[in-house]
């Protein structure tokens, strides 16, 4: 089992529309860090979420860390279901 823990250090936050966190991928015999970057760009009442995961300097890393697609789905669904319940 593998577990991955945002740290604080090396972080920046600028509400509404930035937040970078460096990222330890732990349960291996080499923890991984890496940074994890979220930059939102609203407009006209859609939010655009683009994030840029770096350091992930071998494919092998690249293989374990490619779960965005996914995550980045599941985060449209819920901010869309609130959305529904708020109206």
């Amino acid at each position: 089992m593998w577990v991955a823990t945002p740290l604080s250090y090396d972080q920046q936050i600028e509400p509404p529309r930035l937040l970078v966190f460096t990222w330890i991928r732990g349960g291996e015999d080499e923890p991984t860090e890496s940074t994890v970057r979220f930059d939102l760009d609203e407009s006209d009442g859609a939010t655009t979420v683009r994030v840029t995961h770096s350091g992930l300097v071998t494919e092998t890393l690249r293989a374990r860390n490619n779960a965005w697609p996914l995550i980045l789905s599941l985060l449209q669904d819920y901010v869309q279901q609130h959305a529904r319940a708020a109206l």
